[in-house]
């Protein structure tokens, strides 16, 4: 029944996609036509082209690998390109929060467990159902990193079962982001450390009694990790299943080999690259992690982020949290209230150390995986700062301790007369799973938000689609040419992703090969057709060939850029008395405001979306051209639908020889 209602948020995340009209945009377009090249004879060896190029001239890594696009492949084989998508990332979100519950129940016992599966669920609350379903690799690893976290510990404090496990997920999450990549050999690193000191502590205290010392006994391996010989459900009510016994060594190596064996095969297309490479991608991110020529966000910075996550206002028990949040300042009573939890954690470690040394473990984990956090957010460069509550590990901290806080609680008021009568337990049971009820139906239906970044796009992409598909009915080679960043950053890869589904080769200009793979570089073959795809803001200037379809997102707006373009055509620019001093005001240079506006009436779009030259406008900047003021005000209004700045797109279709008359060689 708790898995049941744990996977209900995310089959809901899907419906609401479904009936949004989700597309694979922008980068999961990208990712969706990486993924579509593992059945069709180019195995991708490494991750998305990544922005650490602009950070940095020395190097630009990619993101460290293509494990998203092999686990992709057969979804989107089977399903169609979106449907594919959705699915798969509806199910390993979902799987990490199954497994992640399952784990603590494993380790925890049924009424803790009962606790920890209403933390984990209350992830998809935290996150909302956009991002359950999201695969862009930004994203995607949100949900996972619950489930890396979870089997962190639950090897740690034994398990050696969950050994495959731990690989698995250490891979697909290590793989989808750069910024991934040090926290999950973090959390693997502290998985691994404690079986490995397990092992080593037996042999250090045989040679100091071969040394003549007295030989102190070892403790069985699944409780090494917190310093006890006990069973680590003797000392508890609610314990976990009992500690399997015998035989350390035989015991794990079978887990570990499989394990080993598992990560091989995850890795493999890096290893590649790696042994293939020159230089390989793992040596650029090595350099890239080096360099000192990008400024960082610095400690003050990374203890913040940890500040937030381990904020007595659980982050994981809010929704709605924004990236820019969790980048604020603590107040006061922020940071007071973090260094309580931090505290309080630590008391878990010191009293449960030898009563419930799993339990310990949980809080220590959430105590490392915070500092961990806060090392990794502090190198986040500075020009990038805004990426720093995309990898949503605050949350995933903030689950941890709540689980850890919230079992130590219970664990103390069990031990009361009162609590240990049958009825008072049976309702405690009931409480669990009305709590795991709420907070399903919470994730499920009131959480947000609800749509993606993107959502504004795949109305747009739909009607492309529509147009261009039965345009190269018949043309084999079909070279897609995006201009403009909506329609390069947005709607050409959701595009090109249809028409290789519906068997067309697709080829770009060099400029956006990387995005694209190197086999649909454009100087590969000979086009049959030619796809202009361009977006503007407000009307843009017509482009030689057949107009095959032309709209704006918005069209009201469009209709006054349109108006104010004309008006703004009309005539020389020329100055008002006022515009100096109006300039001024505004914050900007006269001289240099002056000298920037005189192109207006050859660039009237431009100037039309600058909102310092709006308002300038519109408080009588200028004499001439003469502008209509409540057109201004209807450009100022806050609201405006567009994507990626843009709100214009129009696509002609050519063939390759207007093409080559028009703008040279296909390259």
């Amino acid at each position: 029944m708790v898995a049941a209602l744990l996977a209900v948020p995310f089959v809901a995340a899907v419906y609401r996609a479904r009936a949004a009209g989700w597309v694979p945009s922008g980068d999961a377009g990208m990712i969706g036509l990486f993924a579509r090249d593992v059945l069709h004879g180019h195995l991708p060896r490494l991750g998305t082209p990544s922005t650490a190029g602009l950070v940095s001239d020395a190097v630009a890594p990619r993101h460290p690998g293509p494990i998203e696009f092999y686990a992709l492949a057969l979804p989107m084989a089977a399903l169609g390109p979106t449907n594919g998508m959705l699915f798969w990332t509806a199910f390993a979100n979902g799987a990490s929060v199954l497994v992640a519950a399952w784990s603590a129940f494993r380790r925890l016992g049924p009424g803790l467990g009962l606790w920890a599966a209403f933390a984990c669920g209350a992830l998809a609350w935290s996150l909302g159902p956009a991002a359950l379903v999201d695969p862009i690799n930004s994203d995607a690893g949100a949900v996972p990193l619950l489930g890396l976290a979870v089997l962190a510990w639950a090897v740690a404090a034994g398990d050696r079962r969950l050994l495959p496990l731990l690989a698995l997920w250490s891979a697909y999450y290590s793989q989808l982001h750069l910024g991934n990549l040090p926290l999950g050999l973090a959390l693997t690193t502290w998985a691994l450390a404690w079986p490995l000191a397990g092992w080593a502590l037996p042999v250090v205290r045989r040679r100091r009694w071969r040394r003549g010392r007295r030989r102190t006994p070892a403790p069985p391996i699944e409780v090494v990790a917190a310093g006890v010989a006990s069973d680590p459900s003797a000392a508890a009510p609610d314990g976990p299943s009992p500690a399997r016994s015998g035989g350390v060594a035989a015991r794990w190596w079978p887990w570990a080999l499989g394990a080993l064996a598992l990560t091989l095969v995850l890795w493999a297309p890096v290893l590649v690259d790696a042994a293939a490479g020159h230089p390989s991608n793992l040596r650029l991110i090595w350099e890239y992690g080096r360099l000192d020529d990008r400024s960082a966000v610095g400690w003050r910075s990374g203890l913040r982020q940890a500040g937030h996550a381990l904020s007595p206002r659980a982050v994981v028990l809010r929704n709605g949290l924004q990236p820019v949040d969790l980048r604020q300042p603590l107040s006061t009573r922020g940071a007071v209230g973090a260094v309580a939890v931090v505290l309080g954690l630590a008391a878990v470690v010191a009293r449960h150390r030898r009563r419930r040394p799993e339990l310990a473990l949980l809080a220590g984990t959430a105590l490392a995986f915070a500092a961990a956090g806060a090392v990794v957010g502090a190198q986040v460069p500075t020009l990038q700062v805004f990426r720093l509550g995309y990898f949503r590990w605050e949350a995933v901290v903030s689950a941890l301790a709540v689980v850890a806080l919230g079992a130590a609680v219970l664990l103390e008021v069990s031990a009361l007369r009162v609590a240990r009568r049958p009825l008072v337990r049976e309702w405690a049971r009931l409480f669990g799973a009305w709590l795991v009820i709420g907070i399903t139906v919470l994730g499920a239906a009131v959480a947000g938000p609800k749509h993606g970044r993107e959502d504004d796009g795949y109305a747009m992409e739909r009607r492309i689609s529509a147009a261009v598909l039965p345009s190269v009915v018949g043309k084999e080679d079909v070279l897609l040419v995006p201009y403009g960043p909506l329609a390069s950053r947005s709607l050409a890869m959701p595009l090109a992703l249809d028409l290789e589904a519906h068997g067309h080769h697709v080829t770009v200009p060099d400029f956006e090969a990387d995005n694209y793979g190197d086999h649909r570089r454009a100087d590969r073959t000979d086009p049959d057709v030619v796809v202009v795809l361009g977006g503007s803001v407000g009307q843009p200037k017509p482009l030689p060939g057949p107009l095959l379809l032309q709209f704006s997102m918005d069209t009201e707006r469009r209709a006054a850029v349109l108006e104010l373009s004309e008006q703004a055509r009309s005539s020389a620019v020329r100055i008002s008395s006022e515009g100096p001093a109006l300039a001024r005001a505004a914050g900007v240079d006269p001289g240099t405001f002056a000298l920037w506006v005189q192109r207006l009436p050859d660039e009237p779009a431009r100037y039309l979306r600058n909102e310092t030259a709006l308002r300038l406008f519109q408080a009588g900047y200028l004499d001439a051209p003469q502008l209509d003021r409540s057109r201004l005000a209807e450009l100022l209004d806050p609201v405006h639908r567009s994507l990626w700045s843009q709100d214009t797109v129009q696509v002609t279709i050519l063939t390759p020889e207007q093409y080559r008359a028009t703008y040279g060689a296909i390259r």
